[in-house]
């Protein structure tokens, strides 16, 4: 099973924080437009998991998103990597992504993706999300990332506690004993269509393949940033394979919502 997660940020403006307005605005709106093609000709819904503030600034293609079908789901405001935070800010940052979100959509998430999959076991992070009404988290990378991952987490959801709160790690592959991250973002430019959906493929119903992209991988123009040459070549290698293989990805094993996949598994 295909978990369809797009992680909804603004890469120029909110992630490298540079560019000219305007020029990114017009660069978010392609982006996003090329996605909800895809999703629609492939008749397949998924989760935009918002960044706050990038939801803030582009209420309407919240709205376009949302009426197509597709779930609204959190992804913190200010983009900051859970370890910076403490129990009190994480709190604000995420209870002011509700209100932007609810806001925008008229409907509370119920969902929650920590800023780079940057959970790292702090105590207070899940009973914050429970108490905030969240059914589910997808947050762990359960393998060994460059700046994140919990390798020795369980690949398959599980239940927090005696909580209603999931948590759904994203897809991994297992190779010679070795986990190797194969959700989607660097991962999928990098790795050849055969692998990915032969990784999609070891998935089951009790262990979906839980995916993230962002908009930034769909623009059909080269991304530059002004953090160097060396991070433009990190950002574009590969990333004109993207649309084609969340296509096929789509066409071969279908996707839904992470809603409906928490809705299959109940309470």
């Amino acid at each position: 099973m295909h978990l369809v997660g797009i992680d909804f940020e603004d890469w120029y403006l909110d992630v490298e924080q540079t560019g000219e307005p305007r020029a990114a605005r017009a660069a978010f709106a392609r982006q996003v437009d090329r996605i909800v093609d895809i999703l629609n000709d492939t008749g397949t819904l998924g989760t935009f998991f918002l960044l706050g503030r990038t939801a803030e600034r582009y209420p309407e293609i919240v709205r376009l998103v949302a009426d197509a079908g597709h779930e609204l789901a959190s992804h913190g405001y200010g983009h900051q990597r859970i370890p910076e935070l403490t129990a009190e800010t994480f709190r604000a940052d995420v209870a002011r992504s509700i209100e932007v979100i609810e806001g925008i959509g008229g409907k509370r998430p119920v969902g929650y993706r920590a800023p780079y999959f940057s959970f790292t076991g702090e105590p207070w992070f899940y009973p914050a999300l429970a108490e905030m009404g969240f059914l589910y988290s997808s947050s762990v990378l359960p393998a060994r990332g460059v700046h994140s991952g919990l390798p020795d987490h369980p690949l398959r959801p599980r239940r927090i506690g005696d909580t209603s709160l999931l948590e759904i790690p994203i897809a991994v592959a297992e190779v010679a004993g070795q986990r190797l991250p194969a959700a989607g973002g660097g991962f999928w430019r990098i790795l050849p269509w055969p692998m990915i959906s032969w990784a999609a493929r070891g998935t089951s119903p009790d262990r979906p393949f839980a995916g993230y992209l962002h908009p930034h991988e769909f623009d059909d123009r080269p991304l530059r940033s002004q953090r160097g040459v060396r991070r433009d070549a990190f950002v574009n290698v590969g990333r004109t394979s993207i649309p084609q293989k969340f296509r096929r990805m789509c066409q071969t094993h279908g996707g839904t919502r992470f809603i409906d996949y928490v809705k299959s598994v109940g309470s």
